[in-house]
């Protein structure tokens, strides 16, 4: 009982300190914004400027994302905005440099090699209206250790640096690389679309609860808010939880863990409100979790995996009234806990308080 009494303390107060994600206007969309209008308007810059100009790209770049996390600020329309604002400015100083020639067309085609296949990606998705393939493809180490090198590449061919040449051949690696890479996890994410639409259109799924998934997908905690009822429980064998500290939680999870991703399979329909998703998550602790009332847990660069795990979900009307996690070995919340060593011995056992709840729908036999 000990770890759910921990839970309950430690994430009520962050909650109270979470930024209303959907709120566009903050520092994070405004860094990258400013990205946007620097790429739009490279080609007049005057050239002694332009080396400046990949500087401060390159710093707005590298700031709104730990300022997003640092503030929960993160938004649907963040994780769009950036990395539009990279490519357009990138396109922009390779067109530039293509069109006054220091740069042949093969050279720069290379060097955004990524930025190409994300515009198929994209043009393809558009055709298709498969939006939520847009939505479960995210960004890559790969892909953002492209952006970096491919700022440091311009910045050196603008000031015609000897780095330059040794500096072209490795982004253009990359770059391909990862432009495959995109292309593989989009063709997969198109499929597993595919999938949940034919399931949707043979046993429809609430449309509550394609909203959840999604929001998760995206990190968008304001979003998965609107799903869920006010006295939502999230049921453990010990307790329930309420929304605040499920929400709060959630803000946390993703601030200490910015890639952390999900895969699901297709939601089941269990009757009678009732539906179960077998998920499989895990993420890179790079950044400190802060809980209330708890020590932060510093970053540890630990590669942490939750084991396949049934969550049963019920659904009333338009909402969620209830999440109930399978209770494995391992399994989220307090699996993601132990891996980076989470201290939960400061915490008495609560056996008292223990809460009987209903029993949900259970894993297919």
């Amino acid at each position: 009982m000990r770890k759910e009494t921990t839970l309950s303390c430690c994430i009520t107060d962050v909650a109270t300190t979470e930024t209303d994600a959907g709120t566009w206007l903050t520092i994070p969309n405004a860094l990258s914004l400013a990205r946007l209008l620097l790429g739009l308007g490279y080609a007049w810059l005057p050239a002694p400027w332009r080396p400046f100009a990949v500087v401060v790209a390159a710093v707005t770049d590298l700031l709104d994302g730990p300022l997003s996390r640092a503030t929960h600020a993160a938004s649907t329309l963040g994780r769009g905005l950036d990395p539009i604002a990279d490519k357009v400015f990138v396109a922009a100083v390779l067109a530039t440099m293509l069109i006054e020639g220091d740069l042949t067309l093969g050279q720069a085609a290379l060097v955004a090699a990524r930025d190409i296949a994300v515009v198929l990606g994209a043009l393809w998705v558009l055709a298709r209206r498969d939006w939520s393939t847009a939505i479960a493809v995210r960004p890559s180490g790969l892909g953002k250790l492209t952006t970096a090198l491919q700022m440091v590449t311009l910045f050196a061919l603008l000031l015609d640096a000897e780095i330059a040449r040794y500096m072209l051949a490795p982004t253009v690696v990359v770059s391909v690389l990862a432009g495959l890479d995109y292309l593989r996890r989009t063709i997969k994410a198109s499929a597993q679309s595919k999938r949940r639409e034919k399931s949707r259109t043979d046993d429809p799924i609430p449309p509550v609860l394609a909203r959840y998934i999604a929001g998760l997908m995206a990190h968008d905690v304001a979003q998965i808010s609107t799903t869920l009822a006010d006295d939502v429980a999230f049921v453990t064998p010990e307790r329930a939880f309420a929304k605040p500290e499920l929400i709060a939680f959630l803000s946390a999870l993703y601030a200490a863990f910015p890639d952390w991703h999900y895969d699901q399979d297709e939601p089941e329909s269990r009757g009678d409100g009732h539906y179960a998703v077998r998920w499989r998550q895990g993420g890179t602790h790079t950044e400190a979790l802060r809980l209330s009332e708890k020590p932060e847990v510093p970053a540890t660069g630990k590669s942490v995996r939750v084991p396949e795990q049934f969550f049963f979900y019920t659904v009333a009307g338009d909402r969620i009234v209830e999440i109930r996690p399978d209770p494995i070995p391992g399994g989220a919340p307090w699996g993601i806990m132990e891996q980076i060593g989470a201290d939960m011995s400061s915490v008495p056992p609560t056996h008292g308080d223990r809460q009987e709840t209903p029993a949900g729908p259970g894993p297919p036999k």
